[in-house]
């Protein structure tokens, strides 16, 4: 969730904002990696890697589907109901 949250915050950061808030969103975000690796289900982990070897951006259809399955694998980790569609998810994040 943090990862998550720390994402979605950086990206809504503008360019007129201080290089000490870009790099501080950067730490949380590494932070917040950390956790994923220490918590995380090796299904979590499997897709958090894909998608860090894709770039870890959502610019081409491969690395968002990545973000895609890796949010839903997180959703299944924490319980979350397997009957929402990747698709969905994407929607709801701005992914298509």
């Amino acid at each position: 969730m943090d990862y998550l949250r720390y994402v979605s915050e950086q990206n809504q950061l503008h360019p007129e904002r201080s290089p000490e808030e870009y790099k501080e969103s950067f730490v949380k975000i590494a932070s917040a990696k950390a956790g994923v690796c220490l918590y995380g289900s090796p299904k979590v982990i499997e897709a958090f890697s894909e998608f860090e070897k894709l770039g870890a951006s959502l610019v081409s259809s491969s690395s968002s589907e990545a973000f895609k399955n890796m949010v839903y694998q997180m959703r299944l980790d924490s319980g979350g109901d397997s009957g929402v569609s990747k698709k969905d998810l994407g929607v709801l994040l701005g992914i298509r």
